[in-house]
C-alpha cells in the first residue's frame, strides 16, 4: 500500500481501511495538551457488513501487508502507518513519515481571511505498563529504510520486499 504521497484525510476512512488488514480491535489514543486528558478509542470493523463485528472477515489470513511511507506521509496516513507498526499489522518501508497528528482547527477572521492551525488534541501511542505516552506529530520511523529513487520501480520494490 503506497502512502508515500498521502497527505492524510479521514480518521473514519483510516479505521475502515485498517479493518481490511486486521481482525483485531483497532485501538487509538489521543492526548489533550491543554487538559492532560488521555482518551482511548477502540474500534471494531465489520468488513463484510454482515452485522457481526467479531468474525474474522479481514484479509489478514490471506495476505502479507506492506506499507510504503515517506516524508510526505501526513496526518491520517501517518497514524495509519503508526498503527500498522504498533500493532504488527504490516511491515513498513520507505522513510520517516512527515507526521501531523493533531486535530486541525479551521478559523475564519471577520475580514474573511481563513487559515488552519493545529489544535491541542493529538494522536499518540500509550504504554499502559509504564503509563507513558508519545505524540506521533513528528512522524514515525518505518521498519525498513527504502530509497526514494526506487519508490516507483515495481521491479525494485518487489525484489526488496521478497528479500525481507
Amino acid at each position: 500500500m503506497n502512502l508515500g504521497l498521502n497527505g492524510g484525510g479521514s480518521i473514519a476512512s483510516m479505521v475502515e481501511t485498517l479493518g481490511l488488514l486486521t481482525d483485531n480491535d483497532i485501538v487509538m489514543y489521543t492526548y489533550n495538551e491543554l487538559t492532560g486528558a488521555l482518551i482511548k478509542y477502540t474500534y471494531q470493523v465489520d468488513v463484510d457488513l454482515d452485522g457481526d463485528f467479531t468474525d474474522d472477515d479481514s484479509y489478514a489470513s490471506t495476505y502479507d501487508f506492506y506499507i510504503l511511507a515517506s516524508g510526505f506521509t501526513y496526518s491520517a496516513a501517518n497514524e495509519f502507518t503508526n498503527l500498522c507498526i504498533e500493532n504488527n499489522i504490516a511491515k513498513t518501508l520507505g522513510k520517516h513519515t512527515g507526521g501531523g497528528a493533531c486535530v486541525v482547527l479551521p478559523t475564519s477572521l471577520p475580514d474573511g481571511t481563513s487559515f488552519q492551525t493545529s489544535g491541542p488534541v493529538c494522536l499518540c501511542n500509550y504504554d499502559e505498563e509504564n503509563n507513558t505516552y508519545e505524540i506521533v506529530d513528528d512522524g514515525v520511523d518505518v521498519d525498513y529504510d527504502y530509497e526514494y529513487s526506487n519508490f516507483y520501480s515495481v521491479t525494485a520494490l518487489n525484489a526488496y520486499i521478497n528479500n525481507l
